[in-house]
């Protein structure tokens, strides 16, 4: 009788600890500093609907666009699509741009899972002028998350990407994203 009573604590201790653990907080790694800091816009400061900045030619020459965006607008339009889905599983984004690379660090709560995240994404353009962004790496804390979740999370993430642009400019035909310290530029040629 002793025995079982000693094995029914043992598993319950056990289930309340795995609990704990996957409720601690998470290290992870902290957003990498940026060479360009901004203030992000609060409330008051709005920034310009997308296809805004996409519809605004490049002058002299007719049908092609330039749009360069910092940090601080990507976070906030990160932000605020994310506070449309109230099923978001990441939570407080903030985006990093640096050496062809897009970083975005966040909050994850699903579940009795959180902890922080990282995902590390390269831009590419494919021959029908498309964004692709490869999800190279990420982290939940310190954990790196596998390949087939890498490659499951990039086609969604690209598809999301893809529909924003057709919907926000259709018969828009990129020809190159420039991500530097702080800023990525895209230019395309509308059609």
């Amino acid at each position: 009788m002793n025995k079982l009573y000693f094995n029914i604590i043992l598993v319950i201790v056990i289930l309340a600890g795995a609990s704990l653990a996957c409720r601690l907080f998470q290290g992870g790694p902290p957003p990498s500093p940026t060479a360009t800091p901004e203030a992000l816009p609060g409330p008051t400061n709005t920034l310009p609907p997308i296809e805004d900045l996409i519809s605004t030619p490049v002058s002299g020459t007719p049908g092609e666009v330039e749009v360069t965006l910092t940090e601080a607008q990507l976070t906030e339009y990160a932000r605020q699509e994310l506070s449309s889905q109230p099923d978001a599983i990441l939570q407080d984004p903030e985006v990093r741009l640096h050496d062809g690379v897009i970083e975005i660090f966040g909050q994850v709560e699903q579940g009795i899972v959180s902890g922080k995240a990282r995902l590390t994404l390269t831009p590419t353009i494919d021959e029908d002028g498309k964004p692709n962004l490869e999800l190279t790496s990420a982290n939940l804390g310190p954990v790196p998350l596998p390949q087939s979740v890498l490659d499951r999370f990039s086609g969604i993430i690209n598809q999301m990407i893809i529909d924003g642009i057709e919907s926000e400019a259709p018969g828009l035909r990129l020809t190159e994203i420039l991500v530097t310290e702080g800023k990525m530029t895209v230019r395309g040629q509308a059609e």
